[in-house]
This record gives C-alpha cells, structure tokens and sequence, in this order.
C-alpha cells in the first residue's frame, strides 16, 4: 500500500495507490514507551497480499544468498510486529495484522 503521493516499487505486481489518502502516521513516546498512531480505513482489507517467504524475497544483492531463518530453513513471515499470527491467504498489508479501523494507536515497545 501506497499513501499520499509514495509510488510502488516498478517490479511489483498489484500495488494498492492511495495517491488522496493521507494516514496522519506519527511515533509518539509516552514515558518509556512507544506508539504509532495513524488513521486507518477499510483500505487495508483491499490490498492483494500474500505472506512474504524465501521464495518471494529471492536472493539479497549484495551477498547473493537467501533471506531464510538463523537455522538456514526457509523464510515465512507468518506472525506480524507484535507476534499475533497472519492470515495465510491475504493477510493485512504492513507490520500489524488486522489493526482494526479508524484512528489507531499501536505500542511499538
């Protein structure tokens, strides 16, 4: 998903271009902890998605090797930001799985 004017890398297939929408995306720190906050609509739940894999990902430029896990096994990012588990088909694009609608407020740490 691409908000306010971001434009999709030129490979990727199916991007969501939400030229108008502008999420009001903001970091705040309360004490010690920290959260995002953004205005979130029903967007999310449009975009194609799929899980991202070793697969997907292919080979990283510089070493040419495959993103995969410290035991060498095959990447599945099947769990979001905060640990909670993805939809295997379409799960919601960025860092949290199914956040919810309108004005968010998500603890980073």
């Amino acid at each position: 998903m691409y908000y306010n004017g971001a434009r999709p890398y030129s490979k990727e297939t199916n991007p969501l271009v939400l030229t108008g929408n502008d999420p009001k995306v903001r970091v705040v720190e309360e004490g010690d902890r920290v959260f995002v906050h953004f205005a979130a609509g029903p967007e999310l739940e449009q975009a194609v998605t799929t899980l991202v894999t070793t697969e997907i990902l292919g080979k990283a430029v510089v070493s040419q090797l495959p993103y995969e896990n410290p035991d060498g096994s095959p990447l599945t990012v099947d769990t979001d930001y905060s640990g909670a588990k993805r939809k295997a088909a379409r799960p919601t694009a960025g860092p949290f799985e199914h956040p919810g609608q309108g004005d968010l407020k998500l603890k980073v740490w």
